[in-house]
């Protein structure tokens, strides 16, 4: 058995989306909470989007960018 823990792209991306959906609910200022979600963003898809976000949210930050 292997000591390593096996990380993949898939486990890593929920990880990094868990962690500045984190950083932008607590987040000081509304500049600084958009950006969180905005980074969150990419490394979700679109239906985890709207499931976090609501599809109002979802639908205007993706036409954002």
């Amino acid at each position: 058995m292997s000591p390593y823990v096996k990380v993949d792209e898939e486990c890593l991306s929920r990880l990094v989306a868990k962690e500045l959906r984190w950083s932008a609910k607590h987040a000081e200022t509304k500049k600084v909470r958009k950006a969180c979600r905005t980074a969150a963003m990419y490394f979700m898809t679109y239906e985890e989007c709207i499931k976090h976000y609501g599809e109002k949210l979802t639908q205007e930050m993706w036409n954002d960018e």
